[in-house]
């Protein structure tokens, strides 16, 4: 079955593949708005952005909900 996410900021929906394949290309800044100082923090706070992704699935009026 696929697994859908949400972005709870944005509002964006879509699969879990689609997300993961996308998570490279995502520009990532430190809070302060500099950029990270290794390629590891970088993909670290990738990850944080994509664990941050909330599941959804579509109810019976065809909205979508939190799973």
């Amino acid at each position: 079955m696929t697994r859908y996410l949400i972005h709870p900021d944005t509002g964006s929906i879509d699969t879990a593949s689609q997300w993961l394949a996308e998570m490279p290309t995502w520009d990532v800044y430190t809070p302060e708005g500099d950029s990270f100082a290794t390629p590891e923090q970088e993909q670290a706070e990738r990850q944080r952005q994509y664990d941050a992704l909330v599941e959804v699935k579509k109810d019976v009026d065809g909205e979508w909900v939190e799973v």
